[in-house]
């Protein structure tokens, strides 16, 4: 994995990526192992918005790194709601590897999103079902992003 290029990676739809060292129990077909891309071919993926549009919340949980967050750059902004609540943070409940992904998000990031996408931010719930944003795990300068903007701070729910 580590050795497959940008020049290859951006050959590959997203059906083919989706199958990348995806090789399960018993041969079933298990998650792609996309954090496993070095950093040029990482970046070379997530130029493409339809790349980055398919992106399964099994992956996101995978993605142990933050820069993998950070260059994702604007279009972070086409993660799926469910691939957004997927979003690793860092508190007592939930200790993942490093500062968790929506300590990563970016100023530049956050102010792409909408105020319906800012609530999915971490927000994967039991069972599948939609908790609270964690926004409160924003890094202290996307936060002073998110609430310059009078339709974010309106759409904060208790």
């Amino acid at each position: 994995m580590g050795a497959v290029t940008a020049a290859q990676i951006a050959l590959f739809n997203p059906s083919q990526i989706r199958m990348i060292g995806a090789v399960g129990v018993g041969g079933s077909v298990s998650n792609s192992r996309i954090d496993q891309l070095n950093a040029a071919a990482w970046e070379q993926l997530v130029k493409d918005p339809l790349q980055v549009a398919a992106i399964t919340p099994a992956e996101i949980k995978i993605l142990r790194r933050g820069d993998h967050i950070v260059a994702m750059g604007g279009n972070i902004k086409f993660l799926s709601n469910v691939a957004l609540q997927a979003l690793t943070f860092v508190d007592g409940a939930n200790v993942t590897t490093g500062s968790g992904q929506v300590g990563a998000i970016t100023v530049a990031q956050i102010a792409l999103f909408t105020p319906a996408q800012v609530r999915m931010i971490g927000a994967a719930g039991v069972g599948g079902s939609v908790s609270n944003s964690r926004i409160d795990q924003l890094n202290v300068a996307a936060w002073e992003q998110l609430v310059k903007d009078p339709l974010q701070v309106a759409a904060i729910t208790p």
